[in-house]
């Protein structure tokens, strides 16, 4: 609570050296919400980004999406798009997931951010990759729906235990099944 608190403070003072009012242009907005995400080890809150720009979706989206970002932002833009679910973000991490040419971390933090924002409702998007043969994807995304998805979720990651042919990704699977307290989840990032 503490942390959060300080982070809520560093962001506030963020603004302030920044401007408070938000600014007039996409490129001022993407300035100043890549400040923000690149000052924290996670994103900052959505009433602090919603602070920092008029359009922080946008400025999410382009940040995301240009190459020329650096790729920690690029991925923290993702993972903080998960705090405004919506139609847009839908479709951006939609789209930066089923890419054929993105990293598997791109595609890893879309999964999460795509579970964090639409819960259950990501099933339909995230599914499939529960059925790739790219094992440290696959993981990713089960380990994002038991997180953030529910029991819909869960019983999507047990079907695809059953389903599971390699014994160390089945391993892995129910790990991530486990209930808290049963040992250690496996890292996926």
């Amino acid at each position: 609570m503490m942390n959060r608190k300080l982070t809520a403070m560093v962001c506030f003072l963020s603004l302030m050296v920044y401007g408070s009012v938000a600014p007039a242009s996409p490129q001022q907005d993407q300035q100043r919400v890549a400040r923000l995400l690149l000052s924290y080890d996670s994103p900052p809150d959505r009433k602090i980004l919603e602070g920092a720009a008029k359009d922080p979706v946008g400025a999410l989206i382009a940040l995301a999406s240009d190459a020329s970002t650096l790729s920690v932002v690029r991925l923290r833009a993702l993972d903080a798009m998960g705090l405004f679910p919506g139609l847009r973000v839908r479709k951006q991490l939609h789209t930066a997931l089923n890419k054929p040419e993105a990293s598997m971390e791109t595609r890893a933090h879309a999964a999460t951010a795509l579970a964090f924002a639409f819960k259950g409702g990501a099933l339909p998007s995230l599914r499939p990759w529960l059925l790739t043969p790219d094992a440290p994807l696959k993981l990713a995304v089960a380990d994002a729906l038991v997180r953030h998805a529910g029991m819909t979720g869960r019983r999507a990651v047990q079907q695809a235990l059953v389903e599971e042919k390699l014994p160390s990704v089945a391993r892995a699977l129910e790990s991530l099944l486990r209930p808290q307290g049963e040992g250690a989840r496996p890292s996926i990032r």
